[in-house]
């Protein structure tokens, strides 16, 4: 069966229906017309109906309207409960349109993701995973025909997440920052940072707290955090015999949680945008920037994440699967457990600096420090065009206004543009290497990031495939049937979590989800009630949920950008960085839920959950956690 495309046109000058690719029982979808051949004047009758495989109509589906001239009629939302194929019937005046429309049941919208996970946990093989999840989704897109599957997940799945300008600009990024490490590495300064953080970074205690401290400094935008603090605290945590699975966890810890909230970074525009069109949907009449201000101390789970990394490199105690990874590293000096495969690729061996080279920190320093500031100002400098094109006085608007419509994918890639062409003038310039030998770095340094590159692609298709079957929408439609009024908010961070872990999207969870639980917690508070402060504190907590859940998908699945990527920089086992990871993500995120969101949507002060949250986790780690110095 072949599947048509969205835009069937009957022939030219006729009536254009609108349909999705596939249905998914009990979530609505959409149909509408477009009648390019009317008149302005043309007034015609429409109506939608639709009929099961024994032409039977369903229920409760018909919907009628008018065409006005030219103009596409409003989508209108319809619904059937059980899967099967289904043909949508379109009476436009006489005539008559019927498209076949395939329902898949809730259920196997899942099945991807799920598949995805299992056999990166089974075979240790992350491409193979991400392929077959990817192949299986097509599968499905493709009407069960495996010949079609093949094509669509390289033409529609592949091919269309390679479209996206934020996806191509973020390859970009990481190729051409892949350079940069090349080069700074290739003519020694990165040894030279190496040495001077050794200056005082000489146990493993002030190497994890170095990495925490780099991560917490770079937080503009999580990929950037983690590939510039993996690779230039690798060499360190190497020499401090600490694993590159608490390296990695460092690093990814460090990078999405820490961007969530920063008052300036590449998600803040994203977030209020999401928050004030959600805000707008149920007539509130707040701040958007305000209102995201608002939800940080209710932002339990990155919050508490950055206290439980300190937590550990201080008290040097872990527990679960890195207890032993940790020991291993420390007592036999392997940083990689038995048969991993790093991430990183075999490109390292080509970026050592040749003997006698002078390893002066301030070669990497500059062009590090440039990525970061011409990224600063090209988010400044986009946000206020943004602002300008839509009328508004810049004169008047704050930093933080500005920064709130920044284009955050233009002004990193400007900064590692920028930061690169600095490090090949200071390394030709100050004849530490030859033009020649400059391009030959930068060539294997965005090499040994090429397989990132591809595990992101991969990722990236099963998402698409994700969206297209609305897994997302399937899983908060079955959370959402279990609901009270102050445990909206503890359900919509388990929503979220849900949803961002099985696509491996934190911002695609948050398009998602926040236009759907924002209205939902205003009306369960209104039917239950609730007014005032009680129902503000509800609203916060449900927006906090949100970007908190999603932080902790993109934090610990195995097809988060963020998580592959930390696995790359540190030069980790992709899977056991994940397996690793998981145990902390899951105990800081249960004791945000227990500490954090069940009693502030009760009243409870969130500074006083935060702070409970934070003595829980020192009381955990103490008594649960086994020091990391003593053998087994």
């Amino acid at each position: 069966m072949l599947v048509l495309p969205d835009v069937v046109y009957a022939q030219t000058g006729s009536p254009i229906v609108h349909l999705p690719g596939m249905g998914v029982s009990d979530i609505p979808f959409t149909v509408s017309i477009e009648t390019p051949a009317q008149q302005p004047t043309d007034v015609t009758p429409y109506t939608f109906r639709v009929f099961d495989d024994k032409g039977q109509e369903v229920e409760a589906t018909a919907r009628t309207g008018l065409l006005i001239g030219a103009q596409p009629s409003p989508p209108e939302t319809l619904l059937v409960s059980v899967a099967g194929v289904y043909t949508v019937q379109t009476q436009i005046g006489e005539e008559i349109v019927d498209r076949s429309l395939r329902v898949l049941p809730g259920w196997m919208t899942l099945l991807p993701p799920l598949l995805t996970i299992v056999v990166a946990v089974a075979f240790r093989q992350v491409l193979a995973a991400l392929a077959a999840g990817g192949l299986l989704g097509a599968l499905f897109i493709a009407g069960y025909n495996p010949f079609l599957a093949v094509l669509r997940w390289g033409d529609q799945l592949i091919l269309g997440s390679l479209s996206s300008s934020w996806n191509a600009s973020v390859l970009l990024v990481i190729l051409v920052l892949g350079g940069l490490i090349g080069i700074i590495a290739r003519n020694g300064s990165v040894y030279g940072v190496v040495e001077v953080v050794t200056g005082w970074a000489k146990t493993p205690r002030s190497g994890h707290l170095a990495t925490w401290a780099l991560g917490m400094i770079i937080f503009f935008e999580g990929f950037v955090s983690t590939l510039v603090v993996g690779n230039t605290m690798r060499p360190i945590t190497d020499r401090l015999r600490i694993s590159r699975e608490k390296l990695s966890f460092i690093v990814d810890a460090t990078s999405a949680p820490v961007a969530s909230v920063a008052l300036i970074s590449g998600w803040i525009g994203f977030e209020v945008g999401l928050i004030g069109d959600a805000l707008r949907s149920v007539q509130l009449d707040y701040n958007a920037y305000q209102i995201f201000l608002e939800t940080i101390p209710y932002r339990f789970y990155p919050l508490l994440m950055m206290f439980f990394v300190v937590l550990i490199a201080v008290m040097q105690r872990d527990f679960g699967p890195m207890l032993p990874a940790e020991r291993r590293a420390r007592t036999t000096g392997k940083l990689l457990a038995d048969g991993a495969a790093p991430l990183s690729g075999d490109a390292d061996s080509q970026l050592k600096p040749v003997d006698g080279q002078v390893r002066h920190w301030i070669y990497a320093a500059i062009p590090l420090l440039t990525v970061m500031l011409v990224t600063f100002w090209g988010m400044w400098a986009t946000g206020r065009d943004a602002l300008v094109a839509g009328g508004a006085d810049t004169a008047t608007a704050d930093l933080w206004t500005v920064f709130g419509k920044a284009d955050g994918s233009r002004a990193l890639l400007w900064g590692s543009l920028i930061g690169t062409l600095l490090a090949f003038v200071i390394t030709v310039g100050l004849r530490q290497m030859r033009l020649t030998d400059c391009l030959n770095a930068w060539l294997a340094g965005a090499q040994s990031v090429f397989l990132a590159v591809v595990i992101l692609v991969l990722a990236w298709a099963l998402v698409a495939a994700c969206e297209e079957m609305q897994t997302a929408r399937y899983i908060v439609s079955v959370a959402t049937g279990f609901l009270s009024p102050h445990l909206v908010p503890t359900l919509t961070f388990v929503i979220a979590c849900l949803v961002s872990f099985a696509t491996g999207t934190s911002w695609g969870t948050m398009a998602l989800v926040t236009p759907l639980v924002v209205p939902l917690c205003v009306g369960v508070a209104q039917a239950a009630g609730i007014t005032g402060g009680e129902a503000h504190t509800l609203l916060l907590g449900t927006i906090a949920g949100v970007l908190s859940g999603a932080v902790w998908g993109d934090h610990c699945s195995p097809i988060s950008d963020t998580t592959i990527m930390s696995s790359m920089a540190c030069g980790a086992d992709h899977i056991d960085h994940v397996r690793t990871q998981m145990p902390y993500a899951m105990t800081v995120g249960m004791v945000g839920i227990l500490l954090g969101d069940l009693p502030s949507a009760y009243g409870v002060n969130p500074w006083v959950s935060l702070l409970l949250g934070a003595t829980a986790l020192t009381l955990l780690v103490r008594f649960w956690g086994k020091s990391t110095a003593t053998a087994p």
